[in-house]
């Protein structure tokens, strides 16, 4: 039931990151604690994804960007 509970608070913590820019977006997502370790990293290209482990164990961050004409943008980020 935790894990449920724990995964429902970190989605609606990011539903709630309303820029799509990239970097704005991650500055914002790193905010959160137990996403932070999970996103550090170098973000470049033109698209890419990340399913990374989070330091609370058990749960995943998994997200899309891509790059057509200007900043990168995020496609979808959510907990599972």
């Amino acid at each position: 039931m935790a894990l449920a509970a724990d995964r429902r608070r970190l989605n609606n913590l990011l539903s709630k990151i309303k820029t799509k820019n990239l970097q704005e977006w991650l500055s914002e997502a790193s905010k959160i604690p137990e996403l932070a370790s999970a996103l550090e990293g170098i973000y470049c290209g033109r698209e890419g994804k990340i399913n990374e482990e989070l330091s609370c164990g058990k749960l995943y961050i998994s997200m899309e960007w891509y790059c057509i004409d200007g900043p990168a943008r995020v496609e979808y980020a959510y907990v599972s």
